[in-house]
């Protein structure tokens, strides 16, 4: 179904103009008296729709053999990738501006056969919305194509990637043995250690190198970040939780290479651009509907280098395992594992739940998190005691976390207040202009049917 939207947009919406234009041409060849304008116009439409199906299949074609071409090595990964991205907008204008060509002139033939033909006023005027109406919807669609224009290059602009948190950083003096145990382990693992160490409630222990943000009070961290979540350590024993911290940081040490430091970023960004671009589009049917091929070529860009990703994210994360089998007990990560992937949902849920409705005073999100979890699954014997003894003043850091979880909580209600309150004022003012918009829509499809329809005229 992914190709075959492709194919149709890019392939066989050109060759209907490309399909008039020869059909135009053998009307001119067959001596009907239109004169050298008539074969130019027939010979630019059938020209312009065949160039416009070639760069649609090129455009098509790219990102599949780039892929297969990076298959080879991790050094031609981003070359392909970036080469690939790079073409596509260029591709894709000049496909556009093909098919506009092509569609003009073969609209412009049609109404200039009208207007010599001599035919009585009321056929020209029975004949002339086949044409004309087209044509205006045609031209209409390339004037909104001209006012996304920045919008569909910023599509394949990667954007840069910050990774947002709810935790809190700290500081050796605030965490000595976690941060000796992340220290020991580096050393163990022959790895750098993490020049930030940030604990939170939610998600997965794990290491990065890309700028993290966090939340709430948006102080942003540069360099190695170890994020932990404070369940993981209540959950797991002493060899379990060094396992899996020996696991992040083996993760981020393999992935300190061409793919995740040049390549990765780029791949990544280039899904938040997609969003960013398809938020400075005016919404609406028309412009959703010429929107669409910019996303389905995005998404074929991506897609196509699914299988090289996956692999190369394997290959990590086998190599990072079979680094932290050497380092300390592989049995222990192993369990680890298999511990964190039985109440790894539950978990979430939990959280979820005490993110929105949990709000109340002096709460600790840790301790009601266990309690609630001990429900579902087995929790070990002083769980909360097993996360303190990793800090200077465990119960004040809970406090802490609980209270910024909550505040969190809190400015995403506001937000979505807010956001209730302009959808409010949008159904308010919807609701006036009520007979309007479906006036509008119904346009705007109609104008799609006749544009479909003008290209078909002459063959019909």
């Amino acid at each position: 179904m992914h190709y075959l939207k492709l194919i149709v947009v890019f392939i066989v919406l050109p060759l209907l103009p490309a399909w008039a234009g020869w059909e135009q041409l053998q009307r001119v060849q067959a001596a009907q008296p239109l004169g050298q304008v008539g074969m130019v116009l027939s010979g630019v439409a059938l020209g312009g729709g065949l160039l416009a199906a070639l760069l649609g299949a090129a455009a098509i074609w790219l990102p599949c053999h780039a892929s297969r071409a990076a298959r080879r090595g991790q050094p031609l990964l981003l070359a392909a990738f970036d080469g690939a991205r790079r073409r596509l907008p260029a591709l894709q204008a000049l496909h556009i501006a093909a098919v506009a060509v092509a569609g003009s002139c073969a609209g412009l033939f049609e109404a200039r056969v009208l207007l010599r033909d001599g035919l009585e006023v009321e056929a020209l005027i029975a004949l002339a919305p086949a044409i004309v109406l087209p044509l205006a919807a045609w031209w209409y669609s390339l004037w909104r194509i001209a006012q996304a224009r920045r919008a569909i290059a910023e599509a394949f602009q990667p954007l840069p990637v910050v990774s947002t948190v709810l935790g809190q950083s700290l500081s050796a003096r605030q965490a000595p043995e976690l941060w000796a145990l992340a220290e020991r382990l580096a050393l163990a693992l022959r790895v750098p250690p993490p020049t930030h160490l940030v604990v939170g409630f939610e998600g997965r222990c794990q290491m990065t190198f890309t700028p993290v943000q966090c939340m709430p009070g948006n102080t942003r961290h540069e360099g190695r970040t170890l994020y932990v979540p404070l369940p993981l350590l209540g959950l797991l024993d002493a060899a379990e939780a060094e396992a899996a911290l020996a696991y992040a940081l083996a993760c981020n040490a393999q992935m300190e290479t061409p793919y995740g430091q040049v390549f990765l970023p780029v791949y990544v960004g280039l899904g938040s651009a997609l969003e960013a671009a398809d938020a400075q589009v005016t919404r609406g049917v028309w412009q959703d509907v010429l929107f669409a091929p910019v996303a389905w070529l995005h998404e074929h860009l991506r897609g196509a280098w699914q299988g090289p990703v996956s692999r190369e994210q394997a290959a990590c994360e086998a190599r990072a395992t079979a680094a932290v089998a050497r380092a300390v007990d592989g049995l222990a990560l192993r369990a680890a594992v298999e511990r964190l992937a039985r109440v790894e949902e539950t978990l979430e849920r939990i959280l979820a739940i005490e993110l929105e409705f949990g709000n109340q005073p002096g709460a600790d999100v840790l301790t009601e998190a266990l309690l609630e979890l001990e429900k579902n699954a087995p929790v070990p014997v002083n769980a909360t005691a097993a996360v303190d003894r990793y800090f200077a003043d465990g119960p004040a850091l809970r406090a802490s976390l609980s209270q910024a979880f909550y505040q969190h909580g809190e400015a995403l209600e506001a937000e979505l207040e807010a956001d209730l309150g302009a959808l409010r004022q949008v159904v308010a003012s919807a609701t006036q202009r009520r007979e309007a918009g479906p006036v509008r829509k119904t346009l705007a499809w109609c104008m799609i049917f006749l544009l479909l329809f003008g290209a078909l005229a002459s063959w019909v």
